[in-house]
């Protein structure tokens, strides 16, 4: 391409390529350059470093610059790397399981990767790929014995529970479901709340008289149990080697599994009954028949006292809480009761502060009773009393 200007002079000036060692790179075999060869030659290094000709406008397809400035796209994120505050952008989408309703409320919801279980009182397990579309159904599973109050995925087995002296082990690969007829010594003692470890070794049941049963995953045995001077309503684990435990006194125990000793207990503040816990990183949450919920700092100075103040309490919620849940990072807790309709608030837990926008008047959630986050917290699962699985996509965390 012919440029569109020339300059006449550019013949009368000469320049000594061996004055600078910045101009040598130029001309290894001339010494001296006129203004029109060293035009040329800056041109040539210019081609060389930036793929694309000094008159054209159009770079090659190995260029990133050209590709970006052929997009409408904007250049920098409009993404931060923190959940902001105050409004949650949320999306709501197809419900999770439209191929397959509930005929009873969804007592269990929970992911593993792209997979979502669902499990009620109309003893069915069903399994779904949601990909926030079609949601396809992998598989119903039938239990004619049991409703079901608890489901937890354990590596490739599913477990399940129920108020039952037994429970269920589903082998998800093979598909072959193993009833578990009882666990010795307990032969007729109803099974309350479960839990699985978080290195899949323990699955964990609440028993009456404030009995913790630890059952062996690689052979459905009892190893050891401890026991509690209350009722038991509520467990889930800090970490592989902590169990916490809380029931109908309003205290929290701190179990060592390795000791297999209780190491601590104190008053969750406020709480008369603690029906609810979920802990992930640092946090500890938990739910009490007054509506209170209690976040706790484990790491805090404070946490080691004997009677350890909450740095929170939510109190957005009225009627007794059913469930806490952390989102993956700790930046959201759910929380919920089935006992008032669209009764669901999500807190900001950095600032402290629940998200205003949500539930809206349009979302019908009506009574809720499971919530569950995606592994990567795009994806959020409301289990209503209607046999709804509703499904949200949380847009901060959305790829």
């Amino acid at each position: 391409m012919e440029p569109a200007w020339k300059d006449i002079d550019d013949q009368n000036i000469h320049i000594d390529t061996t004055s600078e060692n910045r101009l040598k790179k130029l001309s290894k075999d001339q010494q001296e350059l006129t203004g029109t060869e060293y035009t040329q030659k800056l041109r040539d290094l210019y081609s060389q470093m930036h793929h694309t000709s000094w008159l054209s406008s159009t770079a090659s397809d190995s260029s990133a610059i050209s590709k970006l400035l052929k997009t409408a796209k904007p250049i920098l994120s409009n993404k931060t790397p923190h959940l902001l505050p105050t409004i949650l952008d949320i999306s709501q989408l197809p419900h999770a399981n439209a191929q397959n309703y509930s005929k009873s409320c969804i007592n269990a919801l929970e992911f593993q990767g792209t997979t979502l279980l669902s499990a009620g009182k109309d003893k069915r397990l069903r399994i779904f790929n949601v990909d926030g579309v079609d949601n396809p159904l992998q598989a119903v599973v039938y239990m004619k014995d049991l409703p079901i109050s608890s489901a937890h995925f354990c590596d490739t087995s599913i477990y399940l529970s129920g108020s039952r002296p037994y429970f269920y082990e589903y082998d998800v690969p093979t598909e072959r479901l193993h009833r578990i007829s009882h666990i010795i010594g307990y032969e007729k003692e109803q099974l309350g709340k479960m839990a699985v470890s978080p290195d899949n070794r323990f699955v964990v049941f609440l028993g009456v008289n404030g009995k913790v049963m630890f059952i062996s995953t690689s052979s459905n045995k009892l190893l050891f149990e401890f026991k509690m001077n209350q009722d038991g309503h509520a467990l889930t684990f800090l970490d592989e080697n902590t169990l916490l435990t809380g029931g109908d006194e309003g205290e929290i125990y701190l179990w060592d599994i390795s000791m297999r000793r209780c190491i601590r207990r104190f008053c969750d503040e406020g709480s008369t009954k603690i029906t609810c816990m979920s802990t992930c990183g640092d946090y500890l949450a938990t739910g009490s028949t007054n509506g209170v919920v209690n976040l706790y700092n484990t790491k805090n100075d404070d946490f080691s006292l004997p009677s350890p103040p909450p740095i929170k309490s939510v109190m957005n919620l009225t009627t007794a809480i059913d469930g806490v849940t952390f989102n993956h990072n700790a930046e959201i807790l759910a929380m919920y009761s089935r006992w008032k309709r669209d009764a669901v608030k999500l807190l900001h837990v950095p600032s402290q502060t629940v998200f205003s926008n949500w539930p809206g008047i349009r979302d019908h959630i009506k009574y809720p009773m499971s919530l569950a986050f995606s592994s990567n917290s795009e994806l959020m699962s409301v289990g209503n009393d209607e046999g709804v699985a509703l499904l949200y996509r949380l847009n901060h965390y959305a790829n």
